[in-house]
């Protein structure tokens, strides 16, 4: 569907909502009762900015603590993000070359293992992990995919990531599947910043670095991420940086362009694409779009780039209603959640509303072989 002579409405298919993907992740939070006081201002400030339902913006990577974490704090962040992370301290040197995979995978299932018992269930459906220091041994990341974890956001050996902002980046936003022992992992890599909170200079630094990198994320049209690297101990409580935090959002919140709000949760939800197969046909008066789905797909999203006067749109003989379809920075996203089975979209460009509506077959595209996204995102367990 991607850039075929055919596609007269420049039609492609993107992340859930929209091309930018803009999410806070949080480090070092073990999910315990005792943070709940101290953390409140931070959600509190979050929503006074008016962007968001804050549960769609933040990604909180969790220490899993056998004496800490409890069902009480997981469900308190829970109300404001993603707790389907882990940052497993505490349970081994991921960087040491003394342990293979399989010891790797016994450190993985303690650490799993702590979350699931604090919340009582066999299986918390962990999504994405990030390791101490944000590195770790091949042996580790490989321990990771067979865990079946869907997204890595880490840099350094053994990635092919370069953090946002470095010199070297070339301002890839990209996430990448990651290949361990030759072969395609499960994970996914998602890029994070070159400097989270606490390792700037100081907490001007921390909002100068970030306004930078995200002049590129702003710039460019095509799906990208760009993700704030920050810590308990530093955005969400330490007053300097929680000012900065704050001065962040309302730059975003500036007229810089349209941006849309995930956490990685629903990033990684969002592989279930995958394994669609998807047919586009021209029409005398826009693009129609057949969806074939084994799995849910939330907010399933199409962009149009080449309409200039309005669309009209229907999703399974049913005119969509505008909270369905964005038009923003002269491109129009329309999105639906999509159930299993083949679903169908209509759009019309409104310009062209008294031609016909046979349909014109243009182009098809498994979406197994999908470039744009779906070749990043693999199977979640």
């Amino acid at each position: 569907m991607l850039g075929f002579d055919n596609n007269t409405y420049g039609i492609s298919i993107t992340y859930p909502k929209g091309d930018k993907q803009f999410t806070i992740t949080i480090d070092d939070i073990l999910a315990s009762d005792s943070e709940i006081t101290k953390v409140q201002p931070f959600f509190d400030m979050e929503a006074s900015k008016n962007l968001t339902d804050v549960k769609n913006l933040n990604t909180f990577f969790i220490i899993p603590n056998s004496t800490k974490t409890t069902k009480t704090g997981l469900d308190y962040y829970a109300q404001y993000g993603d707790t389907h992370t882990i940052h497993p301290h505490f349970i081994t040197d991921w960087t040491s070359s003394a342990y293979n995979i399989s010891q790797f995978q016994k450190n993985v299932t303690n650490a799993e293992n702590i979350i699931n018992k604090a919340y009582g269930v066999s299986d918390y459906d962990f999504s994405s992990i990030r390791f101490p220091a944000i590195n770790a041994t091949m042996p580790a990341y490989q321990a990771a995919s067979d865990a079946g974890f869907a997204i890595s956001t880490n840099y350094g050996w053994y990635t092919g990531n370069v953090p946002i902002g470095y010199t070297s980046s070339n301002n890839a936003f990209f996430p990448k599947q990651k290949i361990l022992y030759d072969k395609e992992s499960n994970l996914i890599e998602i890029e994070i910043p070159e400097s989270f909170d606490i390792s700037c200079n100081n907490a001007e630094d921390f909002y100068t670095q970030n306004v930078e990198g995200m002049n590129y994320f702003y710039n460019i049209n095509f799906p990208a991420n760009y993700i704030i690297g920050g810590h308990i101990q530093g955005i969400m409580t330490r007053p300097d940086l929680y000012e900065n935090m704050s001065k962040l959002l309302d730059y975003v919140n500036g007229s810089h362009g349209y941006t849309a709000f995930s956490n990685l949760d629903q990033i990684a939800d969002y592989n279930n694409l995958k394994n669609a197969k998807i047919q586009a046909h021209n029409t005398p008066n826009g693009v129609s779009v057949d969806i074939t789905t084994t799995k849910q797909i939330e907010n399933f999203t199409l962009k149009l780039t080449n309409i200039q006067n309005g669309i009209q749109a229907q999703y399974d003989g049913s005119a969509l209603s505008t909270d369905n379809v964005i038009h923003a920075d002269n491109v129009y996203y329309v999105f639906h959640t999509v159930s299993p089975g083949t679903h169908h979209f209509v759009i019309n460009d409104v310009s062209n509303s008294e031609k016909g509506t046979e349909n014109t077959p243009a182009f098809e595209m498994v979406c197994g072989v999908f470039s744009l996204l779906a070749v990043f995102l693999h199977k979640r367990k």
